[in-house]
């Protein structure tokens, strides 16, 4: 006899752990796309290469009399190969006996750590691409404000002179550079999608400090800069292969699959995502050195 109409089985659990899973981490984008003013969204193929932009700006020496148009600075573009997309998949299985010891609430605290876990991996590829800024300055600067300073003053120069449009300028620099400089009066932080930062600094939306940065380092771009890659899991062709993926949100950046594999007794959530940061121009990051550091 079929089980009766809207007898709750099984499977009804294994969905709502897959949407709660990938709506999470939906929203954990979204919070990280907030962060940064004007971020733009690239879909991707996986395996696709990926480019940045270096700019070089020929300054006009022609003089331009009284009235006379300013004529516009050259400026030649060459891409920068920067790596490729690639998948980032992920597989939590907690087993039968942790489940009766434990209650279902093991399983929760599973799919917490493994999304935890991949939301950091990509705040920690933010933290990795800032670095390769080729914008630098032979200026002086003795001390943390003095170089955060010359690196909105740098980027802000690059971006006017390479005719390109800018809004809000945002930072990096190195935990301990910044606690040590602001001494018994620490600054107010917030911390979002596992990243720390304070806001409305020195002329700086937001200024992330990690001790993945170097110590001495202060890096400074304008948020149109930052570009995210992904891939999307509703593609038909995805669809077509039978994983059955749960995606949520228009982007698809998540496919989660849950499969309880009975002859091993354990209730696997598979999680795969393609998003990846990168910048649109290398040059256009500030690489600033804290000369009196």
């Amino acid at each position: 006899m079929p089980a009766k109409t809207n007898t709750i089985v099984s499977t009804d659990y294994d969905s709502v752990r897959a949407v709660d899973f990938a709506s999470r981490f939906e929203r954990e984008i979204a919070i990280f796309t907030n962060l940064f003013p004007n971020i733009r969204m690239s879909e991707r193929k996986p395996g696709e290469q990926l480019y940045s932009r270096r700019a070089e700006v020929t300054l006009n020496t022609t003089p331009v009399g009284e009235g006379e148009e300013i004529p516009y600075n050259k400026v030649s573009f060459t891409e920068v190969p920067v790596g490729n997309v690639t998948l980032d998949k992920q597989i939590v299985a907690p087993s039968l006996e942790t489940v009766l010891k434990n209650g279902y609430s093991e399983i929760q605290r599973a799919d917490d750590d493994q999304l935890f876990k991949m939301r950091n991996k990509i705040a920690t590829s933010l933290v990795n691409f800032i670095g390769t800024g080729t914008l630098t300055s032979e200026y002086s600067t003795p001390d943390f404000a003095s170089a955060v300073s010359e690196g909105i003053g740098q980027a802000a120069n690059w971006w006017e002179n390479a005719n390109l449009g800018y809004s809000e300028f945002v930072g990096f620099c190195n935990t301990l550079d910044m606690y040590r400089y602001f001494g018994a009066n620490p600054p107010t932080t917030q911390r979002d999608f596992g990243l720390d930062y304070i806001k409305d600094y020195n002329g700086i939306s937001k200024l992330f400090f990690s001790s993945k940065i170097p110590h001495g380092k202060i890096y400074v771009t304008p948020g149109e800069n930052v570009i995210m890659d992904y891939v999307n899991f509703r593609n038909a062709d995805v669809q077509k292969m039978g994983f059955n993926f749960t995606t949520t949100g228009e982007r698809g950046l998540i496919g989660v699959r849950i499969n309880p594999v009975g002859n091993r007794l354990v209730s696997e959530l598979l999680a795969v995502t393609g998003v990846g940061l990168r910048a649109e121009y290398l040059d256009g990051i500030a690489n600033i050195s804290i000369t009196g550091a």
